[in-house]
């Protein structure tokens, strides 16, 4: 036994991703793909102009109906 103690996990995870890489990804899938769903639904209803809070919440509903819908399937509602 060397007496040396296993480094946690979240050590090893650091050491293999960053903060930077994380945000990066977050933002690049918030930006490409849940608001411009979002947005285009919003045109579609008759807001020309959508704000990004209102394309971020639409974009995150009209996913999670995208979602419920593949689920329904899978299970043949």
């Amino acid at each position: 036994m060397s007496g040396k103690v296993p480094a946690p996990i979240g050590a090893v995870r650091a050491a293999f991703m960053d903060d930077d890489f994380i945000d990066d990804t977050i933002s690049f899938l918030v930006e490409n793909v849940i608001k411009p769903p979002g947005r285009w639904v919003l045109e579609q209803v008759g807001e020309p102009r959508p704000t990004e809070t209102a394309s971020l919440v639409t974009g995150l509903a009209f996913w999670a109906f995208v979602v419920f819908l593949v689920f329904a399937l899978v299970l043949g509602w």
